[in-house]
């Protein structure tokens, strides 16, 4: 089962804790690991559960070449041994029966399955009907039976021990040490050698400050974005801002004039086409000019056929209206096309500038929103390093570990996500009143937009996504570097 090979274990610092150690323990066996302190003891179990790795020689486990296991292939070797720690590490946080199935939990054993054997491995401890009690709540000899319970209940084929009856009483150690027995009576092979755990803390004031955080930077872009799609809802549509004015050929007849109407209303690049007539024209100039009489006295209308082409969304840019001008200047019966271009560059130039900010405000807060979570699941990591390492030892492997993280992230972005459309809501019910009043001011209907409930859904879901990538980013490089010991 167990077998050393001329292992020597040399650390950093230059202390040599193995030199040359060699010997065997065969399957079914229970041996006992005694020494004074310093000896190697500690040493020897951390190679058995490839916590570390030998200097020179070579481990066998079951037959196999711990040398060969390589680092993705650790936690599910050690899913075949059971640890049992002298200082228990149970999670105190969570009752009994948690700590006892959380083997179970990682090797993907179902539920009802869990259960029952959860019962059975308490059962063999003598703890049943302790699954709901904390362990702070037990004795210290319970919590060591617990610890045990924890380290069988996956049916390991090799259990080893780290000084179980350090901390107990004669009565209890014997106790523990009878437990010991009963296992390797049933053909698990036992190492004993002879010779905590802080609570996870739950702040959720600290976790709606993070939320509030990443609200903020999520609102400000949306609000951006917001005024920019409301501004252009009242100005009607940004394209109209670039018709061109198309005056035909006097000789040109109101026949020719509408089939060259109907020519450019087939144009992709156009979206609307209007006939003004000479008559229309010189009737409108009647009316809104007061020269009524003057133009009386007029034997010919000198005004042409127009024709207000409208560009669409694709082409209502300077460079669009540009080209879309120079083929209608050409077409037959055209005498010229105006448009005020200066107007429409600045126009367009205000724009993108605001479109630029919006995309660039949203980048540089979408990459706070990142930093702000990944540095919150690094502290986290942090105060749950102990939990990290007992989930490790237990053969967790480090996307196991990384999962809860993961989660936590994907709830920092959802929270804050829904928090950035709350203040961008309250924005827009505040201003809608004086937006409102301001329309009717120049005589629009006009009302303030709020946001969709796709846009929302969007929102909700980049801000899941940002906040998943900063909890990955955090959670991957921190959780490789924690190591049990």
């Amino acid at each position: 089962m167990i077998r050393f090979d001329q292992v020597h274990k040399r650390y950093a610092n230059g202390r040599e804790a193995l030199a040359g150690v060699s010997f065997k323990i065969e399957h079914g066996e229970l041996a006992f690991l005694t020494g004074h302190s310093g000896a190697g003891k500690s040493s020897i179990l951390k190679l058995i559960a490839l916590i570390e790795r030998p200097t020179r020689g070579q481990v066998f486990i079951n037959g196999q070449n711990t040398s060969g296991v390589r680092p993705r292939g650790i936690p599910q070797f050690r899913r075949h041994i059971g640890v049992v720690f002298q200082d228990h590490k149970l999670l105190h946080d969570r009752p009994v029966a948690d700590n006892v199935a959380l083997p179970l939990i990682i090797a993907g054993v179902p539920k009802r399955e869990i259960d029952k054997r959860v019962r059975a491995a308490l059962d063999q401890v003598g703890l049943l009907g302790k699954e709901r009690s904390r362990p702070l709540e037990l004795s210290t000899g319970e919590q060591q039976r617990v610890g045990i319970a924890r380290a069988v209940v996956a049916k390991p084929a090799l259990l080893i021990a780290d000084e179980p009856t350090g901390n107990l009483d004669p009565d209890l150690a014997l106790e523990i040490m009878n437990l010991f027995r009963r296992f390797n009576e049933v053909g698990v092979t036992v190492v004993i050698v002879v010779g905590s755990l802080g609570r996870m803390v739950h702040q959720p004031f600290a976790t709606l400050m993070t939320m509030g955080v990443v609200a903020v930077a999520l609102a400000l872009p949306l609000f951006l974005n917001l005024f920019l799609t409301n501004v252009r809802s009242a100005t009607g549509n940004w394209n109209e801002a670039f018709d061109l004015s198309v005056y035909m050929d006097k000789k040109t007849g109101t026949g020719r004039t509408a089939g060259l109407a109907k020519q450019l209303r087939q144009l992709s690049d156009v979206a609307a086409v209007r006939v003004i007539t000479a008559d229309q024209a010189l009737a409108e100039f009647r009316n809104d000019s007061g020269f009524g009489k003057a133009l009386d006295a007029l034997t010919d209308n000198p005004l042409p056929d127009t024709l207000i082409v409208t560009p669409a969304v694709p082409a209502s840019t300077p460079q669009g209206t540009a080209a879309l001008r120079g083929a209608i200047a050409a077409m037959p019966d055209v005498q010229s096309v105006q448009i005020d271009t200066d107007w429409v560059t600045r126009l367009y130039a205000m724009l993108d500038i605001l479109r630029r900010i919006v995309l660039l405000t949203a980048g540089l807060l979408g990459a706070g929103v990142v930093l702000i979570v990944g540095n919150t699941i690094r502290l986290d990591i942090l105060n749950r390093r102990a939990e990290i390492e007992v989930m490790k030892l237990v053969g967790a492997s480090d996307g196991f570990a990384r999962r809860p993280f993961l989660y936590a992230g994907i709830w920092y972005g959802l929270g804050g996500g829904l928090m950035a459309l709350i203040l961008v809501a309250l924005a827009a019910v505040i201003l809608a009143k004086p937006v409102e009043s301001l329309a009717k001011l120049y005589g629009s209907p006009f009302r303030l937009q709020g946001l969709g409930f796709t846009t929302g859904l969007w929102v909700l879901g980049l801000a899941a996504c940002l906040a998943w990538v900063g909890s990955w980013l955090a959670a991957t490089r921190h959780i490789r570097g924690i190591e049990p010991n």
